[in-house]
């Protein structure tokens, strides 16, 4: 693992190149060899992937246009941020999917209409829980 420090021109770097890959710890930006993981399947992982290739027929199969236009405007209108803040469009498919994966992880039915108010001006409910032994 080498250590690595940035100048004028170049002050942050994050990823692989080859087969090396830069990132920041505690003692700050290093490059160390990549790794290669391997590869487990597990059931969690199982569900995963299945969610999401339902998802990806879906938004061909049983969407129409109109309903993927939506899609597209909803995420048009959402950039998301990146590692450093900057901000980038994702597709109206990858909001679709995003969006449903989250709502299966909580058991709710699937959201085929873009949903059209996102504003969010308070909060409507909160209940805090807190037990101490």
């Amino acid at each position: 693992m080498a250590k690595l420090k940035f100048g004028a021109i170049i002050t942050d770097s994050r990823g692989s190149i080859g087969g090396h890959t830069i990132k920041g710890t505690r003692a700050g930006p290093v490059i160390q060899a990549r790794s290669n993981p391997t590869r487990k399947t597990t059931p969690a992982l199982t569900t995963v992937r299945s969610r999401l290739s339902a998802l990806g027929k879906t938004w061909f199969a049983t969407l129409n246009q109109s309903q993927r236009d939506a899609w597209e405007a909803l995420a048009a209108a959402n950039p998301l941020p990146n590692t450093w803040g900057d901000t980038f469009p994702i597709s109206g498919q990858n909001f679709f999917i995003r969006t449903n994966l989250i709502l299966a992880t909580v058991a709710e039915p699937t959201l085929l209409e873009a949903p059209l108010d996102q504003a969010v001006t308070a909060v409507a409910s909160l209940t805090l829980s807190v037990t101490a032994p």
